[in-house]
């Protein structure tokens, strides 16, 4: 195990630098002044130390190291680029002071939660690929970060991270490039409708992923992102868009016209049963010259006046109790027969 100290890394940039060769004469600290790019890769480097002010250096490679913390990088005001790949990370911290960063590669790490790049405002890459998870677990996001990587993120990649889920992704409408390879996504609708907020995507790869194997998986994200043109590394023209979106459209169409048929049909069935319902409620009414709606030739006159049968109305003439005080009657001598007016 190597610990990263100002001795060790004077050590390291005391050996021919292909990049940036050390000029005659010049002691260790005036080269580290000037020098841009740190190649520390694949030295068993488990810690890093206090280092001393790095003002030019823009990239640090320290990947296949053996390091468990991100630590001691403040004294790269212009870093732009760390590779901090295949290590033992498992917290992403110390970061925020990094204001120039703009590509953070951390993948192949132990990182379980995407947090602490609030103060990272260039940062237009970030890779967290392939992290060593324990059974059971996902990738989960921060959403203060998620909001802070929104004003500039482009690239994203966090293939193989158990996710069941992109929705969180939505508001990250400045990315161009994501990649979500073997993961544990199956529903069709979550991609589309956050590729449908990301309207400056570019390249989106889903490979791996139950819903890759989807029917509508190719047409329905070429529909949901209007601005697509790699789609799992396969090139997506304004050609095949325009098929697609006519194919989809008509196959839409015809669904709701099915819909709607089967809806009408549904409602006739109902009238139809509601008109059955109605004559049968008809037929079983009684007959018209049945006890409760007797003919008129079955009123008896009883003093000149009409009356019921008494099973009707109980017993009494029709001009008795009160009935007979709402009952007017009047009597047309000229005639044989008898009309009544109430």
């Amino acid at each position: 195990m190597v610990k990263l100290t100002t001795k060790y890394l004077f050590r390291k940039l005391s050996k021919k630098n292909q990049l940036q060769a050390r000029r005659k004469d010049e002691s260790d600290m005036e080269y580290l002044t000037r020098v841009t790019h740190l190649h520390l890769q694949s030295q068993f480097i488990d810690k890093i130390a206090a280092i001393p002010q790095c003002p030019a250096i823009s990239v640090v490679y320290l990947q296949n190291n053996l390091l468990q913390t991100i630590q001691n990088l403040d004294n790269f005001p212009r870093l732009t680029h760390l590779h901090l790949e295949h290590n033992y990370i498992s917290k992403m911290e110390n970061l925020k002071s990094l204001t120039s960063l703009k590509k953070l590669y951390l993948g192949s790490n132990e990182i379980s939660v995407v947090e602490g790049l609030e103060g990272l405002k260039d940062l237009v890459e970030l890779h967290l690929e392939n992290q060593r998870l324990p059974q059971g677990e996902t990738l989960y996001f921060d959403p203060r970060t998620l909001s802070h990587l929104a004003k500039s993120l482009k690239v994203l990649n966090i293939s193989n991270n158990n996710i069941t889920s992109i929705q969180c992704l939505d508001g990250l409408v400045w990315l161009r490039k994501l990649l979500v390879e073997h993961n544990l996504i199956k529903d069709i609708n979550d991609v589309t409708e956050t590729l449908s907020c990301l309207t400056n995507l570019e390249e989106f790869y889903s490979q791996g992923n139950p819903v890759a194997s989807d029917r509508k998986y190719l047409d329905a994200i070429v529909v949901a992102t209007k601005s697509l043109r790699v789609l799992d590394g396969k090139a997506v023209n304004e050609k095949t868009r325009t098929f697609i979106t006519n194919m989809w459209n008509q196959r839409e169409n015809r669904r709701r016209l099915s819909a709607f048929s089967t809806m009408a049909l549904d409602s006739e069935e109902s009238f139809s049963q509601s008109q059955g319902d109605v004559l049968n409620r008809r037929a079983d009414a009684p007959p018209l010259g049945s006890k409760l709606f007797p003919v008129w030739k079955q009123l008896t006159l009883s003093n000149g006046v009409p009356s019921l049968p008494s099973k009707v109305f109980g017993s009494g003439s029709f001009g008795s109790g009160a009935m007979q005080k709402s009952l007017k009657v009047t009597k047309i001598p000229d005639r044989r027969s008898f009309n009544y007016y109430i």
